[in-house]
């Protein structure tokens, strides 16, 4: 049952159904036609630390020119990273892109530490992800509701992303649209949510920083014979 009075923030949304809201937002909007143009002009990051000016845009260039087309266009992508390089922000937009855009969007998020996939903290995922949807443009905003058991946000289309928490086992009945896995190299039972998630899942993105050669991230970025299993 569809209760517009359970979501908050729906400033750019006019109708009073479902349906209103899925033909009002079909991602027609010129911000939606790409993942560049949505990073570019619509995205805000936060900055707590910054007493000024806490909400800033994607200023380098490269994020939307170069890295933002590889993320839209691969559906398989793995992404050595290192600090500052602002690829988690930009995995977290992209989730929250297709959110937008595709009616009824299953997608996940697996962290090293629980707490750091959901809610514990500003730079936690799906913080992140919050932030971006309250500091959309007004032609897009969209109405959103917070979970913290488990952790996780529905919009009004249907799409939700959920982080996984110990032992969660919830996205096995869903075929993923997206599932990241953020600082791959570290997590304990990436193998076990890997080999369960691939072959149902359409789009997956794993980043992490270096964690030596014994891990999964690790051999999925150097074995070609790993990825192709």
């Amino acid at each position: 049952m569809f209760d517009k009075r359970e979501f908050y923030g729906n400033i750019g949304l006019k109708g009073e159904s479902k349906q209103d809201f899925e033909a009002l937002n079909a991602g027609k909007h010129t911000y939606l036609q790409d993942f560049g143009t949505y990073l570019k002009q619509c995205v805000k990051t936060l900055d707590p630390n910054d007493e000024v000016r806490q909400n800033k845009e994607f200023s380098q260039e490269e994020c939307y020119q170069i890295i933002a087309p590889v993320v839209e266009r691969e559906p398989f992508l793995l992404l050595p990273k290192s600090r500052q390089m602002m690829m988690s922000w930009i995995c977290m937009a992209y989730c929250s892109y297709l959110m937008l855009k595709i009616n009824n969007a299953a997608c996940f998020v697996s962290c090293k530490k629980e707490g750091d996939a959901g809610f514990d903290n500003p730079y936690s995922m799906l913080s992140r992800i919050q932030h971006i949807f309250e500091n959309l443009p007004q032609e897009i905003r969209v109405g959103i509701k917070p979970n913290k058991k488990p952790p996780k946000i529905t919009l009004q289309n249907g799409s939700f992303v959920q982080a996984l928490t110990k032992d969660d086992s919830s996205f096995r009945q869903y075929a993923a649209t997206l599932f990241i896995f953020d600082e791959f190299a570290f997590q304990k039972n990436a193998d076990l949510i890997y080999t369960a998630i691939i072959p149902a899942c359409k789009r997956l993105i794993g980043l992490s920083t270096p964690n030596g050669k014994f891990n999964l991230f690790y051999r999925l970025v150097f074995d070609t014979n790993e990825r192709a299993s």
